[in-house]
């Protein structure tokens, strides 16, 4: 959303207040963001943090029960007590500082990319009571229809239909305006020339998936270690390629250093995690990733993508094992694909057409942070005349 906070910044008719530092292009106007204060001593909020623990104590009654009847409701209080009650006081700092600076400063219109963060959250849940409208852009795509991520907003742009259809059950708070990220593919994208004799692939790492129970911890590194070993096969029968593995920007990069040094020695690839994905894909002919948006993002600039699905979560199309995407889930499998990659298999080609991206991300116009900017002006016109009258 960095596009659409720079333009409304830009507006003279708007001021824009942000609940945390958001990224910027120099100093000045990184410095210049005007934020919303937390001020206070942490310390003035333990009694009354010490009270609402007491009250959680005398009134809590649920009970959690598993399926065959084992009951975990001790486990689960505790855990909600190592989480909760030693950020009690802070949260408390947080609520009281924006309570006030919100009824000194009336704000018209929240925009939100998550419903995640201890002081976004706090904002947000202010700014509710205050009957405030709220519109959330969804910050990439989601996972299952079950999860409840970036469904708590007045407004919701989910990017697609899909999404719409499958995340939101097409409720009418939510339309399909497109992801502004996806503008800087289709406005500077061109011809890439794909190197299919000594090809680079980049592979985008895998991530634990806290908010499903069917995920953990290790899989990253499972996914990792089945797509290294069918290179290193491949290698062993002659093949030519260059490996990238582009870690996430949270994720682990001494861990993934240490893991090719033990386990693939032999197989020379570099490692990086700070580099934006939009320049390792400059100079990337394949890319290799599980559920992520970064497939679009390679499909845009034409290179040719493959899911490795080694998960066992239940997805939403395209990443469900029935749509155009090339879905692997084996050794054998990313072998051949990589080898049909290799021949210029026509069974790439369907994933790297426009119209049908477009079905899972959106459109992709270059006009997705224009859509996005009309709709929040539509917004906070709506909200104007209500105040004037």
């Amino acid at each position: 959303t960095v596009s659409i906070v720079d333009h409304l910044k830009n507006s003279p008719q708007i001021r824009v207040i942000t609940s945390s530092l958001s990224k910027s292009k120099n100093w000045r106007s990184y410095l210049a963001q005007r934020l919303i204060p937390i001020r206070g001593n942490i310390n003035s909020y333990e009694a009354e943090a010490e009270l609402l623990t007491k009250n959680f104590y005398l009134n809590k009654n649920a009970r959690l029960i598993l399926a065959d009847g084992t009951d975990v409701t001790h486990g689960a209080y505790r855990i909600i007590e190592d989480k909760i009650f030693h950020i009690l006081p802070k949260a408390l700092l947080i609520l009281h500082s924006v309570t006030r600076y919100i009824s000194r400063n009336p704000i018209h219109l929240e925009i939100m990319t998550a419903n995640l963060g201890l002081v976004q959250t706090i904002v947000d849940c202010v700014l509710k009571k205050k009957q405030i409208p709220s519109y959330l852009v969804i910050n990439g795509l989601l996972g299952g229809g079950f999860c409840d991520e970036g469904k708590y907003a007045a407004f919701i742009n989910c990017y697609s239909n899909s999404i719409k259809k499958n995340y939101y059950n097409n409720a009418e708070n939510v339309f399909c305006l497109g992801d502004p990220r996806m503008d800087n593919y289709i406005n500077n994208t061109q011809n890439k020339i794909i190197n299919r004799l000594n090809p680079t692939i980049t592979i985008g790492t895998s991530g634990f998936n806290n908010l499903d129970l069917i995920s953990y911890v290790a899989v990253e590194f499972e996914f990792m270690y089945d797509i290294l070993k069918t290179f290193q096969q491949l290698k062993t029968s002659g093949e030519r390629f260059n490996l990238i593995i582009k870690v996430r920007p949270n994720g682990f990069l001494e861990q993934y250093k240490s893991f090719v040094s033990e386990y693939f020695p032999d197989l020379t690839t570099e490692i990086i995690r700070e580099v934006p994905i939009s320049k390792v894909l400059l100079k990337t002919d394949l890319y290799i990733s599980f559920y992520s948006q970064t497939l679009f993002e390679a499909s845009c600039l034409s290179i040719p993508v493959i899911y490795f699905k080694n998960d066992k979560e239940y997805l939403d199309a395209p990443f469900d094992g029935k749509s155009e995407l090339i879905t692997v889930n084996s050794v054998s499998q990313l072998k051949q694909a990589f080898l049909d990659f290799k021949n210029s298999h026509s069974r790439f080609n369907k994933f790297l057409d426009i119209s049908v991206m477009e079905k899972y991300i959106g459109p992709l116009d270059g006009k997705n942070a224009a859509r996005n900017i009309d709709f929040i002006y539509g917004l906070l016109n709506i909200k104007s005349s209500e105040v004037l009258q």
